[in-house]
């Protein structure tokens, strides 16, 4: 399946100089943890190519590449701006 974005579609987190990128990362993440009948689907359908399910498949590479975080405390979790 290939993923793309139309071009009127394009927003600066997705779009520009490294759209190749950061489809590529999009692009590995639905390859490794995508079953066949997802990508099949995908690719039928044509939402493989909306770029709200782009965004997301990026920034779960993201995450991944930038190594694993350590869990968040409750307190982090309710009080996300407070700093302890």
């Amino acid at each position: 399946m290939q993923l793309t974005i139309q071009a009127p579609r394009l927003e600066w987190e997705l779009g520009g100089p490294l759209l190749g990128q950061r489809l590529s990362v999009a692009r590995s993440v639905l390859k490794r943890y995508g079953s066949k009948k997802l990508i099949t689907f995908l690719g039928q359908s044509r939402f493989g190519s909306h770029p709200e399910l782009i965004r997301l498949l990026w920034r779960i590479g993201s995450d991944k590449q930038s190594g694993p975080s350590r869990p968040k405390t409750a307190g982090q979790l309710l009080y996300p701006g407070f700093n302890s």
